[in-house]
């Protein structure tokens, strides 16, 4: 189980894809360092999960008490990572007092394999620094992961960022799939038919080069079954181009099919104490400061309701074949059809009805 906590909603970025519109303030009702100790508390002891708290934002870096949440949480047992901005708080002493704080690992963001491109999606001149903190990590030994929000913008750099990556030895990459909430409602999303090209193209991805995984589109479960059982599906452009980019950069390696992963159940707690399946599912579960933790994930209908696909999910999703590996984005489905239980709009996949 992953539990992400929004220290701050303070961030010096102004990325174009943001879920959480941040920027340079901080919102005055965000949890004093005491509620965000009982929060972590609260966290280590939910009963029957194994839950692995991130630490998010807007940056965490601006959380002045942040070294000392680490810390505690370190204390308490609580599994953790770390996603920061990359900015000039995140220098290289602050990697190793992350590192010596005992975070499991931290993730870093690359939305473009050139300075213009990324910088220009994030709009802050961080692309060169983002570079220098992935090789200082891992030279450290600091585990990372990069994550990718892929969008209209820059969904042809894909084989490039995926060749910079292997070159800069980075074990895994977390591609994004665009959730229109946020600033994210101003950014082009790709379409349906280009998604189902990424994934299949994603999937082809050997685990041996990186290990991949996807957010906001756990149909690469099914194009990693259907790429198994060597399912024909016609070629687009997109498609050929990205085999093309890959084949030529990866030509040696040949490309194995990554084991489909099971979904990870989630919490997002926003830094007012705000509770949401996710950060990108703007359904208010709770806040914290009114209920504990554990009776909103034990209590909430909304959760069992996603827990439970085989008998809530409407349309294709309720009788699809893959509906127990996949799923479908319930955030896209929310943002995109006003129903968190509807079909998944970026899935081309059609299933045969259950009566036929």
């Amino acid at each position: 189980m992953l539990v992400f906590y929004e220290t701050t909603t303070a961030c010096e970025l102004n990325c174009i894809h943001c879920r959480a519109n941040a920027s340079l303030d901080k919102d005055e009702n965000e949890l004093t360092t005491q509620e965000a100790k009982n929060l972590i508390l609260e966290i280590s002891n939910i009963e029957g999960v194994t839950p692995l708290l991130v630490f998010t934002g807007g940056n965490p870096m601006l959380r002045q008490d942040l070294f000392e949440l680490m810390e505690y949480s370190k204390h308490n047992h609580t599994n953790f990572s770390l996603s920061p901005a990359v900015t000039d708080l995140l220098t290289k002493d602050a990697l190793f007092k992350i590192k010596e704080a005992g975070t499991s690992s931290i993730s870093v963001s690359l939305d473009g394999s050139t300075p213009n491109l990324h910088n220009g999606i994030r709009r802050y001149d961080s692309f060169a620094r983002t570079i220098e903190v992935i090789r200082e990590a891992i030279s450290m030994g600091l585990r990372i992961q990069v994550n990718t929000t892929v969008m209209q913008q820059n969904v042809r750099d894909l084989p490039n960022i995926l060749s910079l990556l292997v070159d800069l030895k980075v074990p895994v990459w977390e591609v994004f799939f665009l959730i229109r909430t946020g600033r994210g409602t101003s950014a082009e999303e790709i379409s349906a038919v280009e998604a189902e090209d990424v994934n299949v193209w994603l999937s082809g991805i050997s685990p041996e080069i990186i290990t991949v995984r996807t957010v906001e589109s756990p149909m690469i479960n099914r194009t990693r079954i259907q790429r198994l059982g060597a399912v024909k599906r016609p070629n687009s452009n997109l498609s050929t181009f990205l085999e093309e980019m890959t084949d030529k950069t990866f030509a040696s390696s040949g490309f194995d099919v990554q084991t489909p992963t099971p979904r990870i159940e989630t919490l997002f707690i926003s830094s007012a104490g705000n509770v949401f399946p996710s950060g990108f599912l703007p359904l208010t579960l709770g806040n914290i400061r009114d209920k504990s933790l554990y009776r909103i994930y034990g209590e909430s209908p909304v959760l069992e309701k996603i827990r439970k696909t085989k008998d809530n999910l409407r349309g294709k999703c309720s009788y699809c074949d893959f509906r127990y590996i996949c799923g479908g984005s319930r955030a896209r489905a929310f943002a995109n059809l006003g129903d968190y239980l509807a079909p998944d709009p970026m899935c081309t996949y059609n299933p045969a009805p259950l009566n036929q």
